[in-house]
């Protein structure tokens, strides 16, 4: 299924088999490509240690803060990936964390972790709290 045929389905079709294992699927293949590039990061910092010398040392701690920055923030999206697919498995994908209401496709194919409605996270973002 494409993201388009997925938005052309009829609004009773919301989060069925189909679309869970749809976004399943987008979910699996973004875990894979972070878990990927977290692999390539550490080989990276590894291969920079072995082979520092005093006149690379400033440029490779800068690589190695900016590596380690990525790598956080890719840790961090996966416990997001990770938290969207149980939420697959106990059925309450799709719909916001704060009103039970469901999320709506447009909101999930460009974020697919989220876990509130664009109102909810409208209100989140209001309070001051705009990590949820």
């Amino acid at each position: 299924m494409t993201d388009q045929e997925l938005l052309l389905q009829p609004e009773e079709s919301y989060m069925d088999d189909g679309q869970l294992a749809y976004f399943q699927r987008v979910l699996g293949d973004n875990k894979a490509l972070i878990t990927s590039r977290l692999q390539s990061y550490h080989s990276t910092l590894k291969d920079s240690i072995r082979e520092a010398d005093f006149t690379d040392l400033a440029s490779n701690e800068e690589h190695r803060s900016i590596s380690l920055a990525m790598m956080n923030r890719d840790r961090e999206e996966l416990k997001r990936i990770d938290s969207a697919l149980e939420r697959i498995k106990e059925g309450e994908y799709g719909y916001c964390e704060q009103t039970g209401e469901p999320i709506g496709l447009r909101r999930l194919l460009v974020n697919p972790t989220t876990k509130l409605s664009v109102e909810s996270m409208r209100v989140v973002e209001a309070q001051g709290r705009h990590r949820v």
